[in-house]
């Protein structure tokens, strides 16, 4: 199993983490609460944020493992921000003439701009639709910035 969990692209892998992260902080949280907090009533958010966290990940991982989603590779054309300028609403992501509107989960990352090699992951199960001149991913799993590559084109 840890052979094919390390043959998940990084950035798949780093979503998959976060996942079983969340559920592990409802299983830490679930006792303090016992003790502190008056009884298993207060216990049922932890119940969820674990179901949550190991469902999300569970879920995700076996999309991963069974290769269910998507690369796409391509440069840069625009990044479209927050009101606040913090965070990433979309890329856009130019390829083989083609462009593509991608919706962003990933609020922060880093240092990415217009000419950067990017390579996103999308689920299988991402509707994507046509638009006037060019097409719109819903949304995607991950955005990895390729490293020392950039494009002024």
């Amino acid at each position: 199993m840890r052979e094919q969990v390390g043959k998940i692209p990084a950035p798949l892998r780093g979503m998959v983490y976060r996942r079983f992260a969340v559920g592990l902080v409802g299983l830490v949280f679930m006792p303090v609460i016992l003790v502190f907090g008056g009884g298993f009533s207060a216990c049922a958010l932890c119940v969820a944020v674990m179901a949550f966290g190991g469902i999300g990940g569970l879920t995700l991982m076996a999309e991963c493992l069974e290769k269910r989603y998507v690369v796409l590779e391509g440069i840069c054309s625009k990044v479209e921000k927050s009101k606040t300028g913090r965070d990433i609403r979309a890329v856009w992501i130019k390829k083989e003439g083609m462009s593509v509107r991608i919706i962003s989960r990933e609020k922060r990352v880093k240092g990415l701009s217009t000419g950067d090699r990017l390579a996103v992951y999308i689920s299988g199960n991402t509707p994507v639709y046509d638009m006037d001149e060019y097409k719109v991913a819903g949304a995607c799993l991950a955005i990895e910035r390729k490293e020392g590559q950039h494009d002024e084109g």
